[in-house]
């Protein structure tokens, strides 16, 4: 079964007659539910995932299960703890129930781990694409903040998405450029001068984190007022 016939199937069992209606209850925009025709879920964001699985009355892992192909007939609602088997009854029908609802489990745990893993690779992926930019725009915006230039105040505006996506990703900036901070050799680095640990330092570029680690140091300077 492909990802359109699989997709097909969900929005019926749901009582979704059309690729719009899917759209519009969960919340996401065509070109989503486009991906999701396609199998791309790998390059879907887990919340617009989360989104279109709340619409197919579907958890995230037996969406994900689904299109993966693996025991998607079972996985596509939660096995209810009294199902009833018609190849045995009374223990050992049971029995096969405990050992369905076990797999059911392992499952889960297993399509948790792949969409978080997933999702991380394709963070990475972008802050690796984004690199460049995300040294040097912090230091645009900076001049054109201090910049009486109209135009170049209205280049800050176009670069709101971009950082917002940033932040929900868990990527913050260390230090805004312009602050003066203590040096730390850890989580800076000198252009030009020297410094001793805790001298007052100025910030050239932010620097960064992603989830608590650092991603790129603090450029600084040495304070000139210092």
């Amino acid at each position: 079964m492909d990802s359109i016939d699989t997709l097909q199937r969900l929005m019926q069992q749901a009582h979704i007659n059309s690729y719009r209606a899917l759209a519009e209850r969960a919340g996401v925009s065509r070109w989503q539910i486009q991906q999701l025709q396609q199998g791309n879920l790998g390059q879907m964001r887990l919340s617009v995932l989360q989104r279109i699985a709340a619409a197919l009355d579907l958890s995230i892992t037996a969406l994900l299960a689904a299109f993966d192909g693996e025991s998607s007939s079972q996985l596509s609602r939660p096995l209810p703890a009294d199902a009833a088997l018609p190849s045995a009854s009374g223990p050992d029908a049971s029995a096969q129930v405990s050992a369905l609802q076990k797999e059911y489990s392992r499952l889960q745990e297993r399509m948790e781990a792949t969409a978080v893993n997933t999702r991380q690779s394709i963070q990475r992926d972008a802050l690796d694409t984004l690199e460049s930019w995300l040294i040097q725009w912090p230091t645009i915006v900076h001049r054109a903040q201090t910049n009486n230039s109209l135009a170049a105040v209205k280049v800050v505006k176009f670069v709101e998405p971009v950082m917002r996506l940033l932040e929900d990703w868990g990527v913050s900036a260390i230090a805004p450029v312009g602050n003066i901070i203590p040096y730390d050799p850890q989580r800076q680095q000198l252009k030009q001068g020297t410094a001793q640990p805790g001298d007052p330092v100025e910030v050239i570029s932010p620097g960064y984190v992603y989830r608590g680690k650092l991603l790129h140091k603090t450029l600084v300077k040495p304070d000139a007022l210092a």
